[in-house]
């Protein structure tokens, strides 16, 4: 997913909806590629560039999307931010 990432921002590209429903495997085998999908919310950014729209799933954005700030280390933070994003407690109450 990072690769991606680095891919989209290198290109001047910022996703702005980084988690994993946006996310696929080219087929159902190991070692198949992951896919980024969904650009929707993706646009042109230039180097040291800050936005103002505030977008994306609001459970994986930054903080700096939440206060309208921003700039490609956004979708950076959401991509270290998937791991995290769990439920605390398992139905099983575990």
């Amino acid at each position: 997913m990072a690769n991606n990432i680095y891919q989209a921002l290198s290109r001047g590209i910022i996703f702005r909806d980084i988690k994993p429903d946006n996310f696929l495997f080219e087929r159902e085998e190991p070692g198949s590629p992951l896919k980024a999908t969904d650009f929707g919310l993706a646009g042109l950014i230039k180097p040291g560039e800050r936005l103002t729209r505030r977008c994306g799933t609001p459970s994986y954005m930054a903080p700096e999307v939440i206060n309208r700030n921003y700039g490609a280390e956004a979708d950076v933070w959401s991509c270290g931010a998937r791991p995290h994003n769990r439920p605390l407690f398992s139905s099983t109450g575990d």
